[in-house]
């Protein structure tokens, strides 16, 4: 049995969502998804994920990566021995059913994968939420191998560090750069 973990923002979308930074309430910046990852709070700043959350915005701005779009319709069309999940560093959206039409209204099939949102684990940085998620998933013991397609190699990465407590799993990295391409890892 194989996995495929697909990331969401800037993976398999391009969307207007801004990560907030506040100090004593006020906005201070606003970061792209890519900003985000490599920010580091200054003092008393606190993040704000309300465009990250919200489902319409998502909906309204949400813009393919053509190339890994495919790749997951791909597999969601194959029948056998794979699983497919998408595994986000996103918190839940304010209207689930909103997000799920969202992905239908692009063809992806919603009954055929799973949607992780790692960014309900609190107070972790992003690839150790995704780390947490990847293994439950390998702790399952039902994957020989395993797949994943993210634009942050430190996410790839925390799968990677899994590979000696599964030396049984093959595993593969695929970083989607901002061009639209996709580089091994």
């Amino acid at each position: 049995m194989e996995l495929f973990i697909f990331d969401l923002d800037d993976t398999l979308f391009k969307t207007t969502a801004k990560v907030i930074v506040r100090k004593e309430n006020k906005i201070v910046r606003k970061l792209s998804n890519a900003e985000y990852s490599r920010y580091k709070l200054q003092a008393y700043e606190k993040y704000d994920f309300k465009e990250f959350e919200d489902a319409n915005l998502f909906n309204r701005t949400a813009r393919p990566i053509n190339i890994t779009l495919e790749i997951l319709k791909e597999k969601l069309n194959q029948v056998i021995d794979i699983d497919v999940i998408i595994v986000t560093a996103r918190r839940d959206f304010d209207n689930k059913e909103l997000f799920l039409k969202t992905l239908t209204k692009f063809g992806i099939d919603t009954d055929r994968l799973y949607v992780e949102r790692a960014g309900n684990k609190i107070g972790l940085a992003s690839y150790d939420a995704k780390k947490l998620v990847f293994e439950k998933h390998l702790e399952t013991n039902r994957y020989k191998k395993v797949t994943i397609y993210d634009d942050l190699s430190s996410n790839i990465e925390a799968l990677y560090s899994l590979k000696n407590k599964y030396p049984n799993v093959i595993f593969n990295g695929f970083l989607v750069k901002g061009n639209a391409t996709i580089q091994s890892l």
